[in-house]
């Protein structure tokens, strides 16, 4: 049955029901459990499925966790990589450190004030590799091919000396580090195209002196001090990617003092190595300090991630880009307290980033997938009226199924029906299959209908019968 004709049916009373979510953005949350105090996290496939997989870094004993995808954005806990008592590990890495094709994993221990690698052997598993002499108090890691020699060098910010360790990779594995003067007690590093060279410089935050360092790469791993940006807050997190869409890259960076003021700040680059006025947006979450990005909704624009390490703050904040690199509409999800890393990445190949981070005070790894774009529903209209509706981000010309419910809950396919096995999120005892449509070459179904009043509160949501990937819930309001 087309769904028009159904709607239509069902128009005097028990009616089909939809409406947007005020928020702006929709995941669904995991937690995975990681005892003791889960700290540094990374992204990378490790068993060659295609899919993304994730290690953390936590203690009670030191080690680091591999935690192993699904296939679908969910995890299993694989291998565990124990490391010395007293190693503190901190955060993490993957990149091919020795030319063998499989990621090894670089990892930061506070304690002992070094540089730990893991050797990648496949599968999902690590062996200790060596370890490098790091400065004082290691407390942020980024990897970039820095000397375009074609291998993946690390860089280290060393908060107890105020510098960085630039470890150039000789392509095997053994690292030569190169330390650069910043300011006073940096805590973020991140890797950008400043200058629109192609090659990479770096930029370090400081969370004393209110400054971000900047290294301009001068070709084959040569580095100089560029500028020096003066802030007016203490910087934390830090992360380059083009926000304006001029194809240089800017910078993003937690502000806080961790009580009156939490932002979200950005210098826009000039392309010549300039930087912009300093523009803040006002986050709600106290104690910000890590930060990522992503395109999470689809738009084509970097969105933005934020989290906190306050004890009692749980999740994170999502920043969303207006286009030209204006911040100032936000929204809130995720789970968690005490968020010491976070990950945008897209967990299970639907094509939208997704999010992860460790929750140090509740012991858990949690995983927020991204549900904003791909199959999503759209209504304009209320109960006792002409209602619009678009089903977006289907299959061109599939088939999309309709299913509406009392209430939400959860309905797995039974076997013998389309996409069986699959979980909905709708009350298994009201669900009903409304109707069917053909999406148009756009994957979208645009579909009208009087929404009569017995059709207040129930709720729908949509199935794409190629992929089997399901929609955002809906209900219908007054």
């Amino acid at each position: 049955m087309k769904l028009f004709s159904y709607f239509a049916a069902l128009a005097a009373g028990l009616s089909l029901c939809a409406g947007l979510s005020a928020a702006q953005y929709t995941f669904s949350n995991t937690t995975y459990s990681v005892n003791d105090a889960p700290e540094g996290l990374a992204s990378g496939d490790l068993n060659g499925d295609g899919f993304l997989d994730l290690v953390v870094t936590a203690t009670n004993p030191d080690r680091m966790e591999v935690w192993l995808n699904d296939a679908d954005g969910t995890y299993t806990l694989g291998s565990t990589l124990l490391l010395s008592a007293g190693d503190d590990p901190r955060h993490v890495v993957l990149a091919d450190l020795d030319g063998d094709l499989m990621l090894d994993a670089a990892i930061l221990l506070y304690g002992t004030n070094q540089l730990q690698l893991a050797t990648g052997l496949g599968g999902g598993t690590f062996a200790l590799g060596s370890t490098f002499a790091t400065g004082l108090n290691p407390v942020d890691i980024e990897t970039q091919d820095a000397d375009g020699d074609q291998d993946a060098d690390l860089l280290v910010v060393n908060q107890g000396d105020d510098n960085v360790t630039l470890f150039f990779n000789d392509g095997a594995g053994v690292m030569t580090g190169m330390n650069f003067a910043v300011g006073d007690v940096p805590h973020g590093c991140t890797f950008g195209d400043f200058d629109g060279d192609l090659d990479w410089d770096f930029a370090v935050s400081n969370s004393v002196d209110q400054t971000i360092s900047v290294y301009e790469n001068q070709g084959q791993g040569v580095f100089a001090s560029w500028s020096t940006i003066i802030g007016n807050h203490d910087f934390y997190g830090i992360i380059a990617g083009d926000f304006d869409g001029d194809l240089d890259d800017d910078l993003a960076v937690i502000s806080t003092d961790f009580f009156l003021v939490n932002e979200v700040t950005i210098f826009m680059s000039d392309g010549l190595g300039g930087w912009g006025a300093q523009t803040d947006w006002h986050n709600p979450l106290k104690g910000l300090s890590e930060i990522a990005m992503g395109d999470f909704d689809c738009d084509g624009d970097l969105d933005l991630v934020a989290a906190s390490v306050d004890p009692t703050n749980g999740g994170f904040m999502l920043h969303d880009n207006d286009g030209s690199g204006g911040f100032g509409v936000f929204s809130r999800d995720g789970r968690g307290q005490h968020v010491t890393d976070i990950v945008a990445a897209d967990l299970n190949n639907d094509g939208s980033p997704d999010v992860a981070n460790s929750a140090r005070n509740l012991d858990f790894l949690a995983v927020a997938l991204n549900r904003t774009c791909g199959l999503k529903i759209t209504r304009n209209g209320h109960c006792n009226q002409m209602n619009d509706f678009v089903f977006s981000g289907a299959t061109p010309g599939g088939v999309v199924y309709a299913m509406v419910a009392h209430d939400p809950g959860t309905f797995v396919i039974p076997v013998g029906k389309p996409c069986a096995g699959t979980t909905v999120g709708l009350d298994a005892a009201s669900i009903m299959l409304a109707g069917f449509e053909v999406a148009d070459l756009n994957g979208e179904v645009h579909v009208s209908f009087w929404g009569g009043s017995l059709s207040c509160g129930m709720w729908l949501q949509i199935l794409d019968a190629e992929t089997c990937n399901v929609s955002n819930l809906s209900q219908l309001t007054p």
